[in-house]
């Protein structure tokens, strides 16, 4: 069985991968698993592959296995693409409930409602582990997914 380490802390993002490679011969970590990866990247990048290739780099660093890592935007456009690379950080620090809230607030007298959120994904695998990375691209690739934003639930 090939194993994958999960370069997140995000308990959801883990539980969404592993849903999604379920049916291939692949065990997958999060950084918990592991003990000795409590170390934090700062999303700084410019881009979301920035900040994607960022972690995987720092987990490449630490362990001898693949490292698949991510990151997630929220574009919206009336925003003029805002929250997008910043999705995470859009209240000024990583809190889903504030972001929300600034989020909806932005949107208070727009019309246009419409968004779209954007993954990106980087992994890092050894040359041992090439056929991995065959495997993977038939269940991981970089996709849009477009929708509206509602003021209530």
């Amino acid at each position: 069985m090939k194993k994958i380490v999960l370069s997140t802390d995000n308990k959801n993002k883990l539980r969404e991968i592993k849903e999604i490679l379920a049916n291939l011969d692949i065990e997958i970590f999060g950084k918990s698993d592991i003990d000795g990866l409590d170390f934090e990247v700062v999303e700084d990048g410019e881009t979301l592959y920035d900040n994607a290739l960022k972690k995987a780099d720092a987990m490449a660093k630490r362990v001898d296995l693949a490292v698949l890592a991510d990151d997630t935007g929220l574009f919206v456009n009336a925003l003029d693409g805002e929250p997008g690379v910043h999705s995470a950080r859009y209240a000024s620090e990583h809190d889903d409930k504030k972001n929300r809230e600034k989020l909806l607030n932005n949107l208070k007298n727009k019309e246009d409602r419409s968004a779209y959120l954007t993954m990106v994904l980087d992994m890092i695998v050894s040359l041992y582990q090439m056929d991995l990375t065959k495997l993977l691209q038939k269940c991981l690739m970089k996709r849009r997914m477009k929708f509206l934003i509602e003021q209530e639930p």
